[in-house]
């Protein structure tokens, strides 16, 4: 839940994941993950310096940063956990339509308390007091748990 950055360029961070990159990959990433308006915004762009932990960034930024850092690895399997919980409501919708272009291409797990508006999912998994308490398929059918199933 907490984003790992480190002290040096926003580059840098973004190159951990994949250091054999090219810029417009990293640019195409960060598109993909709202950030790169922000960052061209910086006064040294993505040369811009950060703190270790991202000092100097907001909550949201950090957030969005890891997520591309993610896009440029290009994993078979993405986690996100509690991926859009700095996010406002608009760049969590922005997200939403970023994530649900990469639909078939990955497969992704989303861990969080509160789901994106317009996020396109398979399944939805419920779970409250360690209990399975709903299956939920895309399409909006309701499947309860057969027995409530511990998880």
């Amino acid at each position: 839940q907490e984003t790992v950055l480190f002290s040096g360029t926003i580059y840098d961070n973004l190159l951990m994941a994949n250091p054999h990159a090219s810029f417009e990959q990293v640019v195409h990433a960060c598109r993909m993950a709202e950030i790169h308006s922000a960052i061209e915004q910086l006064p040294k762009g993505y040369q811009t310096e950060i703190g270790e932990r991202g000092v100097g960034l907001s909550g949201g930024q950090k957030q969005r940063l890891a997520i591309a850092r993610a896009l440029i690895k290009q994993p078979k399997i993405l986690i996100f956990d509690e991926a859009t919980s700095s996010l406002d409501s608009v760049t969590a919708e922005h997200f939403a339509a970023t994530i649900n272009q990469l639909k078939g291409k990955v497969s992704m797990l989303f861990i969080t308390h509160a789901m994106p508006k317009n996020l396109q999912v398979d399944e939805v998994v419920r779970i409250g007091q360690g209990t399975l308490s709903a299956v939920s398929a895309d399409d909006g059918a309701k499947h309860e748990a057969v027995g409530g199933a511990h998880v």
